[in-house]
């Protein structure tokens, strides 16, 4: 029978054995459940209510953002230390930059062989990561810009992995170059929407000249 009652008739025969009590915010009666407990009250429950209380907060922290950051750092690096110690490094390395590039340098000169060495290893086995560092390198002072090895493939796998000049196909995507349709003595970027592939004699052909191969 008690099946065929409405949902709100149902709610307030549940709480009739159940405490009630004033919110001093809302000043709405509420369930005891619906309060947050607390030692230095004499009931042993908050005041405000939980919708209250969370409300409170939310605004508290709008108003006080740079304090609640900094409060919530303090209680994550309590709980992991070693994170405070790595920050902290971080923090003297940017203060101190001169003193570490005076250790870099320093570094190079006594493992000069050793650096030259691992490094023509690394660019033999990652060639397309090498070859992306040298036109950022390239770039840096004049059109800027950057791209990815995901990018530049899927560039690549676009044209099927054909040069867009001569339209020859290459199983070795390492055998495509990526060409400036911009050429950087001309100020162009290097952003894969100022990129083609272009095998290594078109590359040549086309030396300094704006052509958008793409478009043709």
């Amino acid at each position: 029978m008690s099946s065929n009652l409405p949902q709100s008739i149902l709610c307030v025969i549940l709480r009739l054995g159940e405490k009630m009590k004033k919110c001093c915010v809302c000043k709405s009666d509420k369930a005891v459940s619906e309060f947050y407990a607390n030692k230095n009250t004499k009931d042993g429950v908050a005041t405000m209510c939980k919708e209250c209380a969370k409300k409170g907060v939310r605004e508290w922290r709008l108003l006080n953002y740079e304090k609640d950051l900094l409060r919530n750092r303090q209680r994550h690096y309590a709980k992991h230390p070693l994170l405070q110690h790595s920050s902290d490094f971080r923090h003297v390395r940017k203060q101190n930059t001169e003193c570490q590039k005076q250790k870099l340098a320093m570094y190079y000169r006594k493992n000069v062989d050793r650096i030259a060495a691992h490094s023509k290893i690394y660019q033999a086995e990652h060639p397309l990561v090498h070859r992306r560092a040298q036109h950022v390198y390239l770039t840096k002072d004049k059109g800027g810009g950057s791209y990815t090895v995901t990018e530049w493939i899927e560039l690549c796998n676009k044209t099927d992995n054909r040069c867009v000049r001569c339209g020859k196909h290459f199983d070795d995507i390492t055998e495509l170059h990526p060409d400036h349709i911009i050429p950087v003595s001309k100020n162009g970027s290097s952003n894969i929407d100022n990129l083609q592939p272009l095998c290594d004699s078109c590359n040549r052909n086309k030396f300094v000249a704006i052509v958008d191969y793409r478009k043709a």
